[in-house]
């Protein structure tokens, strides 16, 4: 291929090198064109949006250490041998 034809195929592009400074300027530029806006609004204004941060309650809900579903978390050696007709006993700390 002449170099002509690399030119007309917009290759010379990858002929370049760049240094590590450079490069990472033009990574992060694609990256990040540009800063979106945000905006505060109130919850029932906001359907379909995308949100800009993290959203948090400024208080626990429920005010206390609560399980959504009760149980046991298990080591899976442990219950390698346990079977409906063979249950496994564990013991509790």
């Amino acid at each position: 291929m002449t170099r002509s034809t690399r030119q007309d195929t917009g290759q010379e592009q990858f002929l370049t090198v760049l240094s590590r400074d450079e490069a990472l300027a033009r990574f992060e530029a694609a990256l990040f064109p540009r800063t979106i806006p945000t905006e505060e609004l109130m919850l029932a204004d906001a359907l379909g949006l995308a949100l800009a941060d993290d959203v948090t309650a400024p208080i626990d809900v429920p005010p206390f250490d609560r399980s959504n579903v009760d149980g046991f978390a298990v080591r899976a050696a442990d219950m390698a041998t346990a079977s409906e007709a063979f249950p496994a006993r564990l013991l509790l700390n």
